[in-house]
């Protein structure tokens, strides 16, 4: 029996807000109502009022905003008025109300109809309150069956939110919250009702390298699903027949591996895939379900969601006989629930069997079975007619590393000459892959970032194509700064940074938040550094850091430091061991960021052997 899918916020508003302002805006009550039929299509009743105390709230929260799909849904504006601080009403004119394509239907029209509808509110000044009240019908059943997520933002202030759901007594529905969300259960003999309730909720700044939200915020969500085993079988059956390998793709697959081994086949085909078909950034549960493409399609237009991504990679492995499975996943929300929430999955890749490997066909600058940090360590479901609920792996930091080998050489005229070879490894390819493909030079970038070090400075760099995928990356510069020491019988300087992508200045932010509410994100890895300072023959290095050690629940820092004449040369390594931290590991963060940044703040001192 086919089902329906409820995606909505708890605000009408817009869904961003500017943290630092705490008390720009309150919703004062947001009361949502699902009367859910037998065959679980529904009606959904939603009023909001909200309080809004500044400028800033005016100028970032003129509009309220439903989204909803016109081929399966219904969405109307009942009533919507702004109460002015004297109490005068002023309602809002049809002629403020708008339906335009969502942000997801602008990127891929061909694969979602999605609409948004907006209300401008007219005459909001400092001390107004909006009201809006929608309904939204749910025409026929979605494949997933009754499926809500509601998730209250973290920076803004609330007073009351009520969601309520109706059901015939004969529906089961799941439900899980997080956060000081009541729950109330009525039975009648007839209907039953499930009721979350939150109140005075306040509102908290954003931190420094905080999780995604969706890692802490106070949420409810609903479901008739009770396994992620119903989910992946439902998906299986969506995919079954899009799965097809036509002789084309037979013969694109042999001709891509001919005289290839598994493992090469294996890369070859992830390569095409990810840099032959274009990809649509899009979450996969806002897309339409009667627009799923086969793999043929996908071939043939050479662009794709992550749906046909994964259906056109599968489909070419299922050609060379490699077996495999589509998984469902996310690229960074948080996946830990006991009973499936949709909007928590919004990606689809490959898992090979016989490797226990994933592949995140979605990607654009990933090697062949190197998963993203935002993919990491995520519930996963494989997709079968037995679908099994799996995980993906944890980053590793020993495989996701950076190496910084720089030479340099300090001029009688105090500027320096620079060489520097950075080498990526894992997962920060990825990222350094993107830097370099960007339409900016990226040689302007790197002089950019070489410019706001102590000693500034420019030069040139060279790197290896950043769309190869089957090579790291590696970025060699060569640089030369001004005349930043002044040289006498002795000078005291710094360690140069050079060219880095991961100078120990971007660290400095983590300290200054002594007391944290919520996880912190820094993706296991370890970063390391060796530098061979060369200073002028008439001087001596008589003065070099002291060598440091520090490991704790956090990661580690070593560095080492070796004098002979008038070379030094240093090694440091900072290692970070897991993806996301609870806020009760911060101390050892600052701890930790700390002594390295005393580490590298020491200063050399070179002394001359000339009287």
């Amino acid at each position: 029996m086919k089902k329906l899918l409820v995606l909505m916020t708890f605000l009408c508003g817009p869904s961003t807000y500017s943290s630092p302002a705490l008390t720009n805006l309150s919703v004062d009550n947001l009361l949502t109502v699902f009367q859910v039929n037998t065959d679980l299509t529904y009606t959904m009743t939603s009023t909001e009022t909200d309080s809004y105390y500044t400028d800033k709230a005016v100028q970032e929260n003129k509009y309220a905003t439903q989204e909803f799909d016109p081929k399966t849904q219904t969405l109307e504006v009942l009533d919507a008025y702004v109460e002015t601080h004297n109490g005068q009403i002023i309602k809002v004119p049809k002629t403020s109300i708008y339906t335009r394509p969502s942000p997801v239907t602008q990127i891929a029209p061909q694969f979602t109809n999605r609409q948004v509808m907006s209300i401008v509110f007219p005459q909001i000044v400092p001390g107004s309150k909006t009201y809006v009240k929608w309904r939204l019908t749910q025409k026929t059943p979605n494949p997933f069956g009754f499926n809500i997520m509601n998730r209250l933002p973290y920076d803004i202030a609330v007073k009351k939110v009520v969601i309520k759901i109706i059901t015939p007594a004969s529906i089961s529905i799941q439900y899980m919250s997080r956060g000081p969300v009541k729950i109330d259960k009525q039975l009648g003999d007839k209907e039953k009702t499930l009721t979350a309730t939150v109140i005075n909720q306040k509102p908290q700044l954003s931190e420094t390298d905080m999780a995604n939200p969706s890692y802490f915020e106070t949420f409810f969500a609903a479901t008739s699903l009770n396994t992620w085993s119903q989910y992946g079988n439902i998906w299986n059956q969506l995919l079954k027949d899009k799965i097809v390998v036509t002789d084309q793709i037979k013969k694109l697959a042999a001709h891509l591996t001919k005289g290839q081994n598994i493992e090469d086949s294996k890369a070859t085909l992830y390569n095409f895939v990810v840099q032959k078909i274009n990809s649509l950034s899009v979450p996969i549960h806002a897309l339409s379900y009667d627009s799923i493409p086969t793999a043929q399609q996908v071939l043939e237009t050479g662009y794709a969601d992550p749906r046909g991504k994964a259906i056109l990679l599968t489909a070419l492995y299922k050609a060379v006989n490699i077996n495999n499975q589509i998984a469902v996943t996310s690229s960074g929300s948080d996946t830990q629930f006991p009973h499936p929430i949709l909007s928590a999955m919004d990606n689809m890749i490959i898992y090979l069997n016989d490797t226990a490997q994933y592949a995140d066909s979605s990607s654009t600058y990933e090697s062949f079975g190197v998963i993203p940090n935002g993919t990491s360590d995520q519930l996963s479901v494989l997709l079968s007619d037995n679908s099994m609920q799996n995980k993906t792996p944890a980053e590793n930091p020993t495989a996701n590393r950076y190496e910084n080998w720089s030479q340099l050489l300090l001029m009688p005229t105090g500027s320096y000459q620079g060489k520097d070879d950075l080498f990526f490894f894992g997962n920060l390819n990825g990222t350094a892959r993107e830097i370099l493909d960007d339409s900016i030079n990226p040689e302007v970038k790197y002089n950019a970032m070489l410019a706001e070090t102590d000693t500034g400075g420019a030069g040139k760099i060279t790197y290896n194509n950043p769309k190869d995928l089957n090579t790291n990356v590696v970025i060699k510069g060569q640089w030369i700064s001004p005349e930043v020491i002044k040289m006498g019988p002795s000078a005291l300087f710094l360690l140069p940074e050079g060219y880095d992508n991961f100078p120990a200045s971007q660290f400095r932010s983590a300290i200054p938040e002594p007391n944290r509410s919520f996880p912190f994100e820094l993706g296991a890895k370890t970063l390391s550094w060796e530098t061979d300072l060369q200073v002028p023959p008439n001087y001596q290095i008589t003065q070099a850091p002291v060598p440091v050690s520090i490991n704790n629940v956090i990661g580690s820092y070593q560095s080492q430091y070796h004098i002979k004449g008038n070379r030094l040369k240093a090694k440091r390594l900072l290692l970070f061991k897991q993806k996301i931290y609870p806020p009760k590991d911060y101390p050892q963060l600052q701890q930790l960021i700390e002594t390295m940044l005393q580490d590298v703040q020491s200063v050399i001192r070179i002394t001359s052997h000339e009287k």
